[in-house]
């Protein structure tokens, strides 16, 4: 790859990456591979494919969804890190520090925070994660972020979460919210949730009106998972969305969320009430806070990563 100089000759280098049309099917209109003869949605025989601007282009969010898993899969761990300084980033700690010094604060119960540690063990990438270790019920807490003092009326908040005991059956355990800031007020969150034996992605946002939602998840033991928030403010737009791993599980869209607070702090907060068994760990690592979508990290053969771009890719054009 030829490296940009500078911001200009970056979005033209970034433009060259993308698709310059789509193709539909004349009669179904759904989109095809530009070769094909035979639609393979609706079997219309094709002499030429509809040529029409790429949908890539339409909105941020499916710009940032093809560039994830278009290009930078194909790009060096270098060269990723060299455009990476187009990006902005609003917050991001791996723990690499081997402290919580880059959060600005703990929530939670007395003396809860000496629950907390940061350990070299069991991490997702890098040297270092934060651990959570739990020996008795009813204790809860977590760091949090202000954000460098701003507030956004939209955000995505990203986490790698794992965990090695189930929570007993009826509780809940949250690991992830959005709030204001103080007086905190919440906006969204996510966790886990045992109904009945059965475990759920569980889903609480509180703007126009606190609701929750369930969704069924076959969460496992001791796996990583990549979970993101998105929280947009809106008097006929607004939005929450839930991912993991990349999947969407939790969508909501022309909400009016002009209620909630702005965005304006965020944070990892381990609460539950009883584990199965004692003692209990939670692990978190690669947290990012950006104004766009994050996803799951690129990682690379030999195991190499790096954090994909946390701005929308072509932010201020």
């Amino acid at each position: 790859m030829k490296m940009p100089k500078n911001y200009d000759e970056f979005k033209f280098w970034l433009l060259s990456q993308l698709p310059m049309w789509d193709y539909i099917c004349p009669k179904c209109n759904q989109t095809i591979d530009r070769q094909i003869r035979l639609c393979p949605y609706c079997h219309e025989i094709i002499a030429v494919a509809v040529r029409v601007p790429p949908k890539v282009l339409k909105n941020k969010k499916a710009l940032s969804e093809y560039i994830h898993k278009n290009i930078m899969p194909f790009l060096k761990p270098c060269e990723l890190a060299y455009i990476a300084r187009y990006f902005t980033i609003i917050f991001q700690d791996g723990f690499e520090s081997g402290n919580f010094n880059a959060w600005d604060g703990f929530t939670g119960g007395p003396n809860h925070a000496t629950d907390w540690s940061v350990q070299g063990t069991i991490i997702h990438d890098g040297s270092y994660a934060a651990m959570c270790t739990r020996n008795a019920a009813n204790r809860w807490g977590g760091y949090y972020s202000l954000l460098g003092g701003g507030y956004f009326t939209e955000l995505y908040f990203r986490i790698y979460f794992r965990f090695d005991t189930w929570i007993n059956v009826n509780t809940s355990m949250t690991f992830q919210y959005i709030t204001s800031k103080p007086p905190v007020l919440d906006i969204i969150g996510a966790g886990i949730r045992n109904i009945g034996g059965v475990r759920y992605l569980w889903v609480r946002r509180y703007y126009p009106a606190d609701q929750s939602f369930q969704y069924a998840f076959n969460w496992q033991l001791n796996r990583w998972y990549c979970v993101e928030l998105h929280f947009k403010k809106n008097a006929t737009q607004g939005e929450y969305h839930v991912w993991i791993d990349g999947i969407l599980y939790h969508s909501e869209t022309g909400l009016n969320t002009s209620g909630a607070p702005d965005a304006g702090r965020a944070s990892f907060v381990q609460s539950v009430s009883v584990f199965a068994s004692y003692p209990a760990h939670s692990y978190l690592d690669c947290c990012i806070l950006a104004d766009t979508y994050i996803g799951p990290e690129v990682k690379f053969a030999g195991g190499a990563s790096i954090v994909p771009a946390a701005k929308a890719l072509l932010g201020g054009m």
